[in-house]
């Protein structure tokens, strides 16, 4: 028996007509109607089934997978991201967009002379190659093993730095950071040398 004739409406409709259930289609009233039986019932059925696709909760991804996109910080709570664009220059589907700030002591976001006053990844657009992140000179932009990506609306897989950037370690002051002139003269922190996993 196919797949059609095992849906519960096209069952009824056999049995209280006589008729093969392959030409039961004329009791749907189009065929949208009968197509989504056919799907919900599969659907059903799949979900249902003992060697079904389960969700592994465990965070077991491959090593080499490269997830949904995050913005590091240093242990003192700067960003590690000094707005070079380096990553958006190479990404090859042109997903990302930077736009640099000049930093101060006054208000430090990173320890740089620039930081990153916009930072936006079209998801849309984004293939997970991961040059954003070889690109980077400071291991600021990192690819997660996140794979959840689903959105409402276009504009919500438009990743702002807000939604990227983690937030500051606990017990340090988030950015902007008011410093005193002077305190940091170069644009990578000693402790940012290292790439992280």
């Amino acid at each position: 028996m196919d797949r059609l004739a095992q849906t519960p409406r096209v069952l009824a409709a056999h049995e209280r007509s006589g008729l093969p259930a392959s030409s039961v289609y004329w009791h749907f009233k189009n065929k949208d109607a009968l197509l989504a039986e056919v799907l919900e019932h599969s659907y059903t059925q799949w979900r249902s089934a003992e060697d079904g696709w389960e969700r592994s909760d465990d965070g077991d991804v491959r090593q080499r997978f490269r997830g949904r996109h995050e913005l590091r910080r240093y242990a003192d709570g700067l960003e590690r991201c000094i707005g070079c664009a380096l990553c958006a220059a190479a990404c090859p589907a042109d997903a990302i967009y930077v736009e640099a700030g000049e930093n101060t002591d006054a208000q430090r976001y990173s320890p740089g002379e620039r930081f990153a006053k916009t930072y936006e990844i079209n998801m849309l657009r984004c293939i997970f190659c991961g040059y954003c992140e070889d690109a980077c000179p400071t291991d600021a932009i990192v690819l997660t093993d996140v794979y959840e990506l689903s959105a409402g609306t276009r504009r919500d897989l438009i990743y702002t730095k807000d939604m990227l950037i983690l937030p500051a370690p606990t017990g340090k002051p988030g950015t902007p950071q008011k410093v005193e002139e002077g305190k940091y003269n170069r644009p990578i922190l000693p402790e940012g040398l290292v790439s992280e996993p």
